[in-house]
């Protein structure tokens, strides 16, 4: 129960702390509704899409090496995870942050909110442990 909770609450915790910081920088720009309930329903809506949106792009990756028979080595995944940072960011900002008009992220901050997200799902599905293995 406790490792679904930090797996639910590191990339809340993560981008809510760093929209604080990115709107010190001027990267992003968020205008709250009046009513809590209806900002927890926003922008957990807004953080739910971004969320699946790299889920999406992970889930093509590993359709693509069960396809093409590609052994997950520390290159391959080093790659699939640029490309998929990329391909999320330019989703983002092409389609879902039209949705959202009371969230406006820079391609700056997106980069960086994605990078953070990334980071975050890395250390969750233990891919270091791909990194640290010499064999690979």
């Amino acid at each position: 129960m406790g490792s679904i909770a930090v797996i639910v609450a590191i990339p809340i915790l993560i981008t809510y702390g760093l929209s604080n910081i990115l709107a010190g920088w001027n990267l992003i720009e968020i205008h709250f509704f009046d009513s809590i309930f209806i900002n927890f329903l926003y922008f957990g809506g807004l953080l739910f899409l971004s969320y699946m949106v790299g889920m999406l792009f992970d889930l093509l990756y590993m359709l693509i090496l069960k396809a093409a028979k590609m052994k997950q080595t520390k290159k391959v995944m080093l790659w699939s995870y640029v490309v998929q940072w990329l391909f999320s960011v330019s989703f983002y900002k092409i389609c879902i942050e039209p949705l959202f008009t009371r969230v406006s992220v820079s391609w700056e901050g997106a980069a960086i909110l994605f990078f953070c997200l990334y980071l975050a799902a890395f250390v969750i599905s233990e891919d270091y442990k791909i990194f640290s293995d010499k064999k690979r």
